[in-house]
C-alpha cells in the first residue's frame, strides 16, 4: 500500500512544490484496519491519519500514526518521518524511524544517538519551555563580521532542545502534544466499553479516571455504577469533590448508591463531605449512610451541624427514625447549639410523629439548659 501527498511549503518568499510523495506504509497500518480512525491537522497544515491499536483482548490500547512533516531551516527545507505513539489519553509514548529515512540536522548532519534520546525525552514532556513561544522567535539572529548573518538558539530553550535541529524539536512536539490529544480524547470516548472502561478503572495512573469522569454521559454513569464506586474508593479528595460534581441526580438519590458510599463517606475530607451533602439536594434516602455522617460529626470530623440538620429533617420520609434518635444524642452530647428555624424543624417531628415525641421531650429539657447556659 503507498500514501501520497502533494504538500506546498513557502519560506522566504520561495515555494517548494512536492509533488506525489510517495511514503511505503504497508508495514505501518495494521492488517485489521482499511480507514484511519481519525484524522488532524499539523501547524503547517498538513494532514496525519491515526489509527487505533488493540490488543490481544481486542481492547483499545492506544493510537499510531505516520508522520510526515515539512521542516525549514532558514531556505533548507527537508521532511521529517516518523511513527508516533500514543495511549488511549493522548498522552504520547515513543517514535519510531522510518527505515531508510534518518534525521538530520542543520545541514543534513545526521542525528546520533544521543539526539535520539533527548528528542524521544523532550516528546513525552508535557510541559516545555517553548510552548508559549512562536517558531521565528526560538533562534536569534545576530550579524557576523565575516558570514554576514548568524542564528542561535535562544538561551530560554537551549538545553531542552536538539542544536541544529530547533525547529525539529519545536514542530514534532506540537504535534506529538498539540491538538491531537483533544481528537483522542473524543475517539477515545466514542469507543468506551465494559472492558475498555474497567480497564480505565484499574489503572494506576489517576488520569484516566479522571477522563472516565470527564466524558462519562448519564447514561454511562447508569451503566458503569460499580465501577464509579470503585474509582471513589481508589481516589478521595479532590477526585472524589470533582466526580460527585459530574454525577447526575439520578445517581446521587439512589438508595443503593448512597449505601455504598457510607462504606467510605468518613475516609474523605471536610470540603468534600460539605460538597456531597450538598449535592444530595434534600435526597438523603440511606440510613446507612445517615449513620455514616453522624459518626462524622460525633468524631469532630465534620462541623455543619445546621446543613445535617437541614437535610435530616428534609428528607424524613426516606430514612429511618433511629437516625434521629441517633441525631439528637450526637446533639446533646457534643452540647451544639441549632439555629431557630432548625430547632423548630425537630420540634415540629416532635408534635407530628409519635414514634419521635418522646425522644423530642428528651432533648427539648437538654436543649433549654444549653440555651440558658
Amino acid at each position: 500500500m503507498k500514501l501520497g501527498f502533494k504538500i506546498v511549503i513557502k519560506n522566504t518568499g520561495v515555494s517548494l512544490l512536492l509533488l506525489l510523495f510517495i511514503l511505503p506504509v504497508t508495514s505501518f497500518i495494521p492488517n485489521q484496519f482499511v480507514k484511519p480512525g481519525f484524522s488532524f491537522l499539523t501547524q503547517d497544515s498538513v494532514q496525519v491519519d491515526v489509527y487505533n491499536c488493540f490488543g490481544h483482548d481486542s481492547v483499545l490500547n492506544g493510537y499510531k500514526a505516520l508522520v510526515f512533516t515539512p521542516i525549514c531551516e532558514e531556505e533548507d527545507c527537508y521532511a521529517v518521518d516518523l511513527v508516533f505513539y500514543w495511549d488511549v489519553l493522548g498522552n504520547f509514548e515513543k517514535f519510531e524511524l522510518v527505515p531508510g529515512k534518518p534525521l538530520t540536522k542543520k545541514e543534513h548532519e545526521p542525528f546520533t544517538k544521543e539526539d535520539y534520546q533527548k528528542l524521544q525525552f523532550l516528546l513525552k514532556k508535557k510541559h516545555v519551555s517553548f510552548s508559549e513561544l512562536k517558531k521565528e522567535d526560538l533562534i536569534q539572529v545576530s550579524e557576523d563580521s565575516i558570514d554576514g548573518y548568524t542564528g542561535a538558539t535562544i538561551s530560554a530553550v537551549k538545553d531542552e532542545v536538539i542544536e541544529g535541529a530547533v525547529y525539529s524539536c519545536y514542530t514534532l512536539w506540537y504535534i506529538a502534544n498539540g491538538v491531537v490529544k483533544d481528537s483522542i480524547h473524543k475517539n477515545t470516548a466514542r469507543q468506551l466499553d465494559k472492558k475498555l472502561v474497567q480497564k480505565l478503572v484499574f489503572s494506576d495512573d489517576v488520569e484516566a479516571n479522571y477522563f472516565l469522569i470527564n466524558h462519562f454521559r448519564t447514561k454511562d454513569f447508569r451503566s458503569y455504577s460499580d465501577e464509579v464506586l470503585t474509582m471513589l474508593r481508589k481516589n478521595s479528595g479532590y477526585f472524589f469533590k470533582i466526580a460527585i460534581e459530574k454525577f447526575p441526580v439520578e445517581l446521587i438519590s439512589s438508595r443503593n448508591f448512597q449505601d455504598s458510599l457510607s462504606s467510605f463517606f468518613q475516609d474523605q475530607d471536610y470540603f468534600t463531605k460539605l460538597s456531597f451533602l450538598k449535592s444530595l439536594d434534600n435526597q438523603l434516602k440511606s440510613t446507612k449512610l445517615s449513620g455514616s455522617i453522624l459518626e462524622s460529626i460525633h468524631s469532630g470530623n465534620f462541623s455543619r451541624i445546621e446543613l445535617v440538620v437541614e437535610l435530616f429533617f428534609k428528607s424524613a420520609e426516606y430514612i429511618d427514625y433511629s437516625m434521629y434518635k441517633a441525631l439528637l444524642n450526637v446533639l446533646s452530647e457534643k452540647e451544639l447549639k441549632l439555629k431557630k428555624e432548625h430547632y423548630k424543624m425537630i420540634r415540629t417531628l416532635g408534635q407530628t410523629n409519635d414514634q419521635f415525641k418522646k425522644e423530642f421531650k428528651r432533648f427539648k429539657r437538654t436543649y433549654l439548659n444549653m440555651s440558658q447556659t
